[in-house]
């Protein structure tokens, strides 16, 4: 395509702004990363009205761009443009923008090239951030267990493999590892006098309520199992 620049614009259309993270330019630019109102990107609202792509093949001499956005545009060289929304949910979500120091016109195949792009990077740009903010979330709940000294466990029922966070060792005075447990090695740990009654809750939450919740007592120590959905 020739383009020297391209970028992603993340819409906040309630919020009246754009995000752009990060952007791919050749040497000699400056990047444009940062955020800016809907009206500081004259492809954005225009986009958001007509709901298809916008181009311009030269900004410098486009009689109908504001004097604000053409400044822009100079400021970051960017004297053509395609920019395509990405759908989702019938939601205006993201543009894919590629941009160019010349003018020139765009002809109908880059606009689909550039258009069949955006529609393929979305799903994985989907998933980069699904998997980003999931690890954030985990990374969070470590620090809260951390933070509280809880144990927490995973269970997987059907091959009968627990795995134990750290806290759960110290707990149970033990040294932690990554190795896979049994929940009959966990059952060792409880009160002979308790273990029946920990055995029928288990069941229970497995055949019917899908919630674990008991109090018992375990071996030199003692605690509290709040609340574990199967």
């Amino acid at each position: 395509l020739r383009a020297e620049r391209t970028y992603y614009g993340i819409v906040y259309e309630k919020e009246d702004r754009v995000v752009i993270r990060s952007d791919y330019f050749q040497n000699g630019l400056t990047g444009l990363a940062g955020q800016y109102a809907l009206a500081d990107l004259i492809e954005t609202p225009q986009m958001l009205q007509a709901d298809q792509p916008f181009f311009i093949n030269d900004a410098e001499n486009l009689p109908s761009l504001p004097e604000k956005i053409r400044h822009f545009y100079q400021k970051f060289k960017i004297r053509s443009l395609v920019s395509v929304p990405i759908i989702k949910d019938n939601k205006f979500v993201r543009t894919l923008n590629v941009a160019s120091t010349a003018a020139r016109e765009w002809t109908q195949d880059e606009k689909s090239i550039i258009q069949e792009v955006a529609e393929r990077t979305w799903t994985v740009l989907e998933h980069v951030h699904a998997q980003e903010a999931l690890r954030i979330s985990e990374e969070r709940y470590r620090i809260a267990l951390k933070s509280a000294e809880m144990a927490a466990w995973d269970w997987d029922i059907v091959n009968d493999r627990v795995v134990w966070n750290d806290q759960h060792y110290l707990l149970l005075g033990m040294i932690p590892s990554d190795t896979e447990k049994s929940n009959d090695l966990f059952l060792k740990f409880i009160h002979p006098e308790d273990v029946e009654r920990v055995n029928a809750a288990v069941r229970s939450a497995i055949r019917e309520t899908g919630i674990y919740q008991e109090e018992f007592r375990i071996i030199e120590h003692y605690f509290f199992i709040q609340k574990k959905r199967f």
